[in-house]
């Protein structure tokens, strides 16, 4: 795919593409934006689009409010660890991890 790397990405928030039979690609969200904003931008890099022209239904697979919710800080400052989201958007499978691990899977 044009724009998405091999390998595995460390951060930065661009999508890298892992080896495999089926197209796959890994994201690390880091807390410079919100899990919503990483998600858009990957699926968006992976389709090769322009992610403030198109537009990224991810409202039609899940509350964009309620992702970043489910993985933000407790109310006593404390990470979450664990747990993941799984959801379509585009024609792609999102998994979001609690580990700000993010797979999207073709």
């Amino acid at each position: 795919m044009n724009g998405v790397d091999r390998g595995y990405s460390d951060g930065g928030g661009t999508p890298t593409r892992l080896s495999g039979e089926s197209p796959a690609y890994h994201v690390y969200h880091d807390d410079s934006r919100s899990i919503s904003e990483t998600v858009i931008d990957a699926v968006a890099a992976i389709q090769n689009l322009d992610p403030t022209e198109a537009r990224i239904p991810l409202d039609e697979a899940v509350d964009p409010d309620a992702l970043d919710a489910i993985f933000a800080d407790t109310f006593d400052g404390q990470t979450r660890d664990s747990g993941r989201v799984v959801f379509s958007v585009a024609g792609l499978d999102v998994f979001v991890h609690a580990n700000r691990h993010i797979f999207i899977r073709e």
